[in-house]
């Protein structure tokens, strides 16, 4: 739940709502918009991760383009 209140604190910072205002729009998006990792397959947690990530990225269609 930290990361949700990250989401609403961070539209309360830019929006003049109210925090249950604020809260219902992160609950209507929240699980779609955290569970989508395009353009990248995971979701990179560290630098490391990211490099995967990003080579996972740049390399997308080489696999399909020798089938």
């Amino acid at each position: 739940e930290c990361v949700r209140g990250r989401a609403v604190r961070s539209i309360l910072a830019v929006r003049k709502i109210s925090r249950e205002e604020a809260q219902k729009i992160v609950d209507e998006v929240f699980d779609s918009c955290f569970n989508d990792h395009a353009p990248f397959g995971r979701i990179p947690h560290g630098n490391k991760d990211a490099k995967f990530a990003y080579r996972e990225y740049a390399n997308r269609d080489r696999y399909y383009a020798n089938l």
